[in-house]
């Protein structure tokens, strides 16, 4: 699940994403890098990235399968004058990679923009899930600069680990929370030992059990009732043979 919200932003009035100020209140910032080219006889080129991170489960980490990155580009230029500008933002283009553990995993074109609103900045409307656990690196290349300098090779921007997907909180038998990875108290019917919620007839089953080995009042063995059982029945048989004897004998004396 992408939980990169979008559409709590956009209910926000939060059309573009402008890194430059504070950033989603649910992500940080893993990497920035400006990059510039300033020929003797030709106008100057400058392309900046930023790479964002959401973080999730109330410690700043970022967890696979539901953490998304999401980057933002300003793109200028001094095509029409001494100092940078956007007038022609839209010839300007940048390539952005995003690799786990040197693989790439998603690889897309942005281009430059013109906006008051945002200080030029534009920001990547498809922000890109975290798959997997490991570690996660954002580059980036100029490949359009109008007729401005150009500016060769990849650059990395940053990096940051991911961690391991969060547990769902039913399977650890806990209560949801309003934030994501964060469980709450244990379900109906479980008991927290040792930081773990544990099943309350599981605690039950250490209940006193003197079947085995045990005295009774009488002074008797009150074991298992199998040995109880042979004990009776060998007296029954025996008191029956004895009185059998006695009878046997009074017919014979009666002779």
């Amino acid at each position: 699940m992408n939980t990169w919200n979008v559409a709590r932003w956009m209910s926000e009035g939060k059309k573009v994403f402008n890194a430059v100020t504070t950033g989603p209140k649910d992500a940080k910032k893993f990497g920035e890098v400006t990059r510039t080219k300033e020929p003797y006889f030709n106008c100057n080129t400058k392309h900046q990235t930023q790479g964002f991170r959401t973080v999730s489960g109330g410690k700043g980490n970022s967890h696979a399968l539901t953490d998304s990155i999401i980057v933002d580009i300003r793109l200028r230029d001094t095509d029409d004058g001494f100092s940078y500008n956007a007038n022609h933002a839209h010839q300007h283009a940048v390539e952005l990679k995003i690799t786990h553990d040197g693989e790439t995993i998603y690889s897309w074109k942005m281009n430059g923009v013109q906006s008051p609103a945002t200080n030029d900045w534009i920001s990547d409307p498809n922000p890109k899930l975290i798959t997997k656990p490991g570690k996660w690196k954002l580059y980036t290349r100029s490949i359009e600069e109008g007729t401005c300098g150009k500016i060769d090779g990849w650059k990395k921007v940053g990096e940051f680990t991911a961690k391991e997907a969060h547990e769902d909180c039913f399977m650890k038998y806990r209560q949801d929370t309003d934030e994501l990875g964060v469980c709450g108290e244990c379900l109906e019917g479980y008991t927290e030992v040792n930081g773990n919620c544990v099943a309350d007839s599981a605690t039950d089953d250490s209940s006193d059990d003197s079947s085995d080995g045990s005295i009774d009042g009488m002074g008797g063995s009150s074991g298992s009732s199998g040995g109880s059982t042979d004990n009776t029945t060998t007296y029954m048989i025996g008191g029956g043979i004895l009185l059998l004897a006695l009878v046997l004998r009074r017919r014979k004396g009666g002779e």
